[in-house]
């Protein structure tokens, strides 16, 4: 695999919007600010999280973020958790998936996310809370103390390397026409396996690691797939989350955390 990001080979195939105005999105809203309004705007900037509640976000720094970004990529999410986490205004460009020239021009390949911060360019979803957390430390995305800090890093290296094998490889199976086979088993099994192990993470403590960060921007977007999709998410990646992680009565801890989750503000 290239990269956690890069090992991906289903595809988000949506709208093209381009948005020259600030848009921050819950499920049931989307504040837009024109151009002007927006500069206005950037201290503080108003989203709306998920249950209605107004929550100001504020930058410290002078630069403004812009966030390329595919609907219902769940990469992309990470990175939406991670901004409003740390309260900052960005603004997104929505890339249409069949006209990748936008990302081409400003980062060099075809994949989102892609954050610009002045004259910054980084891609890669895990790369990108990285860069938040040096730019914003506070509140922060990863534990101050070296052990723990090093086991969230395991974690994500864990994740995007191991984790996303199983239903990558499921989704690229089904998308070449092959029936169900002992191999599409096999790894079903092994991804709902797997399940046990956030379980365990979850036993005692409302987030992954403790104090809400970088583990649970990374596998929220992923895992919720096991409680809900959207009506009109087409995409096979998903389809395979949402039909082969079954939560049962031994998944509480689970199940509360997705909700819990799935209750903060995004952007």
């Amino acid at each position: 695999m290239a990269g956690p990001d890069v090992a991906r080979p289903h595809r988000d195939r949506h709208y093209l919007i381009w948005v020259s105005s600030q848009s921050v999105r819950s499920s049931s809203t989307s504040v837009r600010l024109g151009p002007v309004a927006f500069m206005q705007a950037v201290l503080p900037a108003v989203i709306r999280d998920r249950n209605g509640a107004g929550a100001l976000l504020q930058s410290p720094c002078t630069s403004m973020l812009r966030l390329y970004r595919f609907p219902y990529s769940t990469n992309v999410d990470r990175v939406a958790l991670a901004l409003a986490h740390k309260g900052l205004a960005v603004e997104s460009v929505v890339i249409d998936p069949a006209d990748r020239t936008p990302l081409r021009e400003v980062s060099g390949q075809d994949l989102v996310p892609v954050l610009v911060d002045g004259t910054q360019v980084v891609i890669d979803s895990t790369r990108i809370m990285r860069h938040l957390e040096q730019r914003n430390p506070e509140p922060p995305l990863f534990p101050a103390e070296p052990a723990a800090r090093a086991e969230v890093e395991v974690f994500l290296d864990w994740f995007n390397r191991a984790w996303k094998r199983e239903p990558n490889l499921i989704a690229a199976a089904i998308e070449r026409g092959e029936p169900e086979n002992e191999d599409i088993a096999r790894w079903g099994d092994r991804l709902q396996r797997r399940l046990e192990l956030f379980e365990g993470l979850l036993t005692g403590r409302d987030h992954l690691f403790g104090a809400f960060g970088a583990a649970d921007c990374a596998a929220w977007p992923f895992l919720r797939y096991a409680v809900h999709i959207e009506p009109d998410d087409d995409e096979v990646f998903h389809q395979v989350l949402h039909e082969r992680m079954v939560l049962g009565d031994g998944h509480a801890n689970l199940r509360a955390w997705i909700e819990r989750v799935g209750t903060r503000p995004t952007v």
